[in-house]
């Protein structure tokens, strides 16, 4: 037995899930040592939707910059690349989205990567897969 089909008691008793990556990127999961990327499998998006709520004139101190810019708050918008139900349908998998997507479709098996391992701002892998408490 090689150390590919060792498993530990503990590997027995874990869930197996299929892993369906909608990010619109590879992703990796694992760590820096052992890790698997899953490809892309589509790109469930969420449009932000803008609301300018007031504008306003920079100040620096005393001085006026002559800038102005807008206030603005965005909220999660209509989802694209994955229906609601699909989701529900299949308790054995799990869709890895943005974060966003994540929280606008609040279903129990979609998730976003967490504990993400960056090197100069470039994520290279997530440690595990995440839900917002709601």
């Amino acid at each position: 037995m090689n150390g590919s089909d060792h498993q530990s008691d503990n590997d027995k008793q874990l869930r197996k899930v299929r892993i369906v990556n909608l990010t619109g990127h590879t992703l990796r999961l694992g760590t820096d040592v052992t890790g698997w990327s899953f490809k892309s499998q589509g790109r469930a998006r969420s449009e932000p939707v803008i609301d300018v709520v007031e504008r306003v004139r920079l100040m620096d101190g005393h001085v006026d910059t002559g800038i102005n810019i807008p206030l603005i708050t965005v909220s999660p918008g209509a989802v694209s690349g994955m229906t609601y139900g699909e989701a529900y349908s299949n308790q054995d998998t799990i869709y890895v989205t943005s974060g966003i997507v994540e929280q606008v479709l609040d279903e129990w098996n979609v998730m976003s990567p967490g504990r993400v391992h960056k090197e100069k701002g470039v994520v290279m892998y997530a440690r595990a897969l995440m839900r917002r408490v709601r």
